[in-house]
Order: C-alpha cells, then sequence, then structure tokens
C-alpha cells in the first residue's frame, strides 16, 4: 500500500496541494482506487461515507486537468460527476476545487436542483473543467442546450445506490447517451444490491473492483434502544436528557415526521430544525451552517436528505424511529464513532418485538442494549448553545473573506478570537458564530461600523 501521494504517478504541483491540505498517507480506498483510475480503467468501488472516496476519484480527476486557457478561448468539460443530493454534490465540488489548486484558473462548477436556474446559466457561458451536479438538473441543461459534454473523458457516479433508491437511473442513462463513446467511468456504491449490479455490467468496461469495508465496531458505537412505548416524543425527550450530549442527528422516516419533531424539540426549548429535499437552497445552507457552527444543537433528517452530509465528529445519533433495512439502520449510526471516537446511537420504539427490530437486531454483530423508559425522569429546559450565528447580507460577491469578517469583530467590536467561531461565506450573504455572550455586542458594532469600509446589515440567523 502506498505510505504517500507522492508514490503514484502525480504531477508535482499536486502532490504540494495535497501536501498543504494535509492529506498524506492515503487512505484504503484511495490507494486501491486511484492507480487503476490514473491508468484510464474503469473502476467499480464499494466505499462507505467516511472511507475518503471523494478524493479517490478527485485526485485521478484534477491530475486530467490542462494548463491555463489562452485569452478568448473557451473551458471545455473534462469531468462530469453526477451526485443523488445537493448537499453531497457541494461538498465533493468543495474537495475538488481545493485538489484542483494545482492548476491555475481550473473551474469546477456546480449544478443542482433547488438552485436558480439563471446563475447556473451564466456560469455555463464561461465554461468549465469540471461539473458535478445532480442527475434532474444536468438533464435539464442538457436538453436546453446549455450544457455540452462533449468532451468529457471521466464519468463518476458517486453514491450509486442511492441514486438509484431517488430513482435517477433513467436521468443518468439519458445524460450518459450524451457523452463520448470513450469515456472512463468511476462508480462508487455503499452498497452493491442486485440492481446495482446490473447498472454496473451495463455502464462499466472490464472495471477493476475495489472495495473498503463498513466499519461496524462495537467497541467504537454503542448501540441503545429505548422502549418508549406508544409516546415517541416523550421518548426523544427521555433519551436527550439520559444521554446529553452537544449535538444530535435525529433521523425521521418521512418528511411529515420531521416536521412534528421539530416544533415538539423546540417547544421543549431545544435549538432544533430540519433538512428536507423540497427545502429551498438558501434555507437548507443556514440550516447546515448553522449546526456545523454549533448554533444549531439538532438537526433533524430523513435518510435521503441526510446522504452526503459532511459531519465530523457527531457525538450522537437519535433514530426516532427504526429504519426500514438494516443498511439504512448501519448508514445511520455509522455518522458517530468516527475516526477512533467512542460514538452513542439511541433508537426509539415501541417495543423489540417488531418484525423490522427483529431484522435488524438480528444481523447486527451485537444485540443492542435495550434500555426501558425511567418515569422518574422529568424533563428540564436544556441549556442554549455557546454559539449564535449572525447573518450578514454581503458575501463573496461583494469581495468579503473570512479575515475581513474576524478583523472586524476583533477591530471595531473589540472580540478577541476565542470570542469567534466558524465563518461561512456564500455568494450573497455570510455566516459567522459569535459566543452567545458576545453576540449583542458583535451585532452592534458590525451594523455601526461595517465590514471593509462596507456598511452591512446583520441579525441573528432565522432558521424555517
Amino acid at each position: 500500500m502506498p505510505s504517500h501521494f507522492r508514490d503514484f504517478s502525480l504531477p508535482a504541483e499536486l502532490v504540494q496541494v495535497l501536501d498543504d491540505l494535509g492529506f498524506t498517507q492515503p487512505t484504503a480506498i484511495q490507494s486501491a482506487a486511484i492507480p487503476v483510475a490514473l491508468a484510464g480503467q474503469d473502476v467499480k468501488a464499494k466505499a462507505p461515507t467516511g472511507s475518503g472516496k471523494t478524493t479517490a476519484f478527485g485526485v485521478p480527476l484534477v491530475s486530467l486537468l490542462t494548463a491555463d486557457l489562452k485569452r478568448g478561448q473557451q473551458r471545455e468539460v473534462q469531468a462530469l460527476v453526477m451526485c443523488p443530493t445537493r448537499e453531497l454534490a457541494e461538498q465533493v465540488a468543495g474537495v475538488l476545487r481545493q485538489l484542483a489548486r494545482w492548476q491555475p484558473n481550473s473551474k469546477v462548477l456546480t449544478l443542482c436542483g433547488g438552485a436558480p436556474v439563471g446563475p447556473q446559466l451564466g456560469s455555463l457561458e464561461h465554461g468549465a473543467d469540471i461539473v458535478v451536479g445532480t442527475p434532474g438538473r444536468l438533464l435539464m441543461h442538457l436538453r436546453k442546450g446549455s450544457l455540452d459534454i462533449k468532451g468529457v473523458k471521466t464519468l463518476v457516479l458517486d453514491e450509486a445506490d442511492r441514486m438509484l433508491d431517488m430513482g435517477f437511473m433513467d436521468d443518468i442513462r439519458t445524460v450518459r447517451k450524451a457523452l463520448p463513446a470513450k469515456h472512463q467511468t468511476l462508480l462508487f456504491s455503499a452498497t452493491y444490491v442486485p440492481e446495482i449490479e446490473q447498472f454496473c455490467q451495463e455502464v462499466l468496461r472490464n472495471p477493476a473492483e475495489v472495495a473498503v469495508a463498513m466499519a461496524e465496531s462495537p467497541t467504537d458505537i454503542e448501540e441503545i434502544w429505548l422502549l418508549a412505548g406508544r409516546d415517541l416524543p416523550v421518548g426523544l425527550i427521555q433519551a436527550l436528557q439520559r444521554w446529553p450530549r452537544e449535538q444530535a442527528i435525529v433521523f425521521c422516516n418521512t418528511k411529515a415526521e420531521c416536521g412534528e419533531v421539530v416544533q415538539a424539540l423546540r417547544d421543549e426549548g431545544y435549538s432544533a430544525a430540519a433538512i428536507q429535499g423540497d427545502m429551498m437552497q438558501r434555507d437548507r445552507e443556514k440550516v447546515l451552517a448553522s449546526f456545523a457552527h454549533g448554533s444549531l444543537q439538532l438537526l433533524i433528517a430523513t435518510d435521503v436528505a441526510a446522504r452526503g452530509l459532511d459531519i465530523p465528529a457527531l457525538p450522537l445519533v437519535i433514530n426516532y424511529d427504526l429504519p426500514r433495512d438494516t443498511t439504512a439502520y448501519t448508514h445511520r449510526i455509522g455518522r458517530t464513532g468516527r475516526a477512533g471516537a467512542t460514538g452513542l446511537a439511541v433508537s426509539i420504539l415501541p417495543t423489540a418485538d417488531s418484525r423490522r427490530a427483529q431484522v435488524i437486531m438480528e444481523e447486527r454483530p451485537q444485540a443492542p442494549e435495550l434500555v426501558p423508559m425511567d418515569t422518574s425522569i422529568r424533563a428540564v429546559r436544556p441549556e442554549k448553545p455557546e454559539f449564535i450565528t449572525l447573518e450578514l447580507d454581503q458575501g463573496k460577491k461583494a469581495k468579503l473573506r473570512p479575515g475581513d469578517i474576524l478583523g472586524a469583530l476583533t477591530g471595531t467590536a473589540g472580540l478577541s478570537g476565542d470570542h469567534i467561531g466558524k465563518i461561512t461565506l456564500f455568494p450573497m450573504y455570510s455566516l459567522v458564530a459569535v459566543q452567545r455572550s458576545q453576540a449583542r455586542k458583535a451585532e452592534d458594532a458590525l451594523k455601526t461600523h461595517g465590514v471593509k469600509k462596507m456598511k452591512v446589515k446583520v441579525r441573528p440567523l432565522r432558521l424555517p
């Protein structure tokens, strides 16, 4: 197994970028997939979330980027990445942009449903080197004639099993028809059900098969099943009281259930918000950013909405109700207990003898601990998050950088660096996390003095 990225046949500039990003020793999936992908072979990869698969296909993609364009020369899309969700597409594009820094002036473009079409059309007029998108939106641009993929050398299908679940296979087939007859395909999937195996035979030519096992060690994740009877909302509150953590994801099976859970949690004083497939992109961005900032305690989501979210070091996962199959259960609880940390997964269910519970229990390497409700526990109001996220009405389009906002807060506002958390910039607005005790002071100072001699409107972030 290669001990360093320099052991691959990569441009020296790309190896330096990887070093700068802290990527030194390749993960198992990277060691297996990168050499065969660089050789131009199709790849059939089995890799769970968190295994480093984005870099496994990202390094070969960006290594193909050509030199700077000459004046007036139109960019041609060289690689196309298809993802099941907007969040995963944005996450993948972010990694690719970092890796592509080795080739100056390269361009990675995202084309996802739920985002305005106008700005996408404007960006496409200038071309792109790599396009990352969801199948439906990519197909829409192909039909409008705004996306040209006749020069694509490599197609990546990321999380193919989820795209199957979401009904995207026909869209993928249609997009493939617009690709050159000779192109490389890199297919990544966490599971390989018969339908995926059949699809692989359809789209892959003599692929190299690589696999990384799903980590299921019971020493990394403590599994508790709380027997709540018919009152699942009460069981959820008790789970949060008995096993308190700073943050958690709560999984539900339906979008309607997500809304009900959010309202129940807010009524009890918790900071909670949901992500759903039909939300506006800006609302989704704000919810996910506030969770990353630590100003949102509880993120409520379905399996589809949560797929591909990049949330490291999550201490707690709660199943408000059990998913429909063992694979989904494994994906859910696998979001905790990562990178050697011990995680906790609590599932709330009426009884342990339902068929769904029995099927999951039989397939677990170790049976979850069954815990009854404790009627002596009385709910108390939770502590508020340490941080509040402030929203500024200026972003990347106004040439703002994180350092500009940090400088304004530590300068005119007089805050120390310890008072300020994560700063996230979007094209038209920015979000900054500030310690709760300093939030009003920071808000007043920004309103009065602005940022970079620019007036800004500021308010505490409001979540849907």
